[in-house]
């Protein structure tokens, strides 16, 4: 096995309608870190009429042993060449931060563009905007003991181009954006 494949895990967790549960229940599926820090990445899809989600979860398989799930996981591609177009998928909770300004969550389709320009720019790839589709919808965080309350979940489709090589693979391992914890910040390429 290549010492940087990227596993992913996709499961169902029949119990989770919110993001907090989904972050807990990857936990529950990864384990604690081999070393520190963060050791792996999740996104969550909750299911119709709230019937639980599906959870995707992504780490380096050499960081696991060989009788953990995510060590014989399928592997996704995380290596494309300048110039490959790419049909791809972020959700991310997008914020503005102004210098001396409160940050803000992104809400008009112009926060949104001005958001996946300058993350596309920095994770190795640029954005066709005629093709991007951008949604937007309230993340449900459900803590124990704690009052419910939602973020703005920003959800982006379309067509991109990748610009640098290990710019773009750090982004498919790591996520995009400043938020990753609950789910957020995952990219995902479609049909490839």
């Amino acid at each position: 096995m290549p010492n940087n494949t990227l596993a992913e895990l996709k499961f169902l967790a029949s119990n989770v309608n919110d993001a907090y549960g989904a972050h807990q229940a990857a936990w529950k599926v990864v384990g604690a870190s081999p070393t520190s820090g963060r050791h792996f990445h999740h996104d969550y899809n909750i299911l119709p009429s709230n019937r639980g989600c599906l959870i995707t979860v992504r780490a380096e398989a050499r960081n696991f042993d060989k009788d953990h799930p995510l060590y014989n996981a399928p592997t996704i591609q995380t290596t494309y060449e300048k110039g490959t177009t790419l049909h791809f998928l972020l959700t991310s909770a997008a914020i503005i931060k102004e210098p001396r300004k409160p940050q803000r969550p992104c809400v008009t389709r112009h926060d949104h563009l001005g958001w996946i320009l300058m993350h596309s720019a920095r994770n190795g790839f640029c954005i066709n905007s005629d093709s991007l589709e951008i949604d937007n919808e309230p993340a449900l965080i459900a803590k124990p003991g704690r009052p419910k309350f939602s973020l703005n979940k920003a959800r982006f489709e379309g067509c991109l181009t990748v610009t640098d090589t290990d710019l773009f693979a750090k982004s498919l391992t790591s996520g995009v954006g400043r938020h990753k914890g609950l789910g957020f910040g995952m990219l995902k390429i479609i049909n490839n």
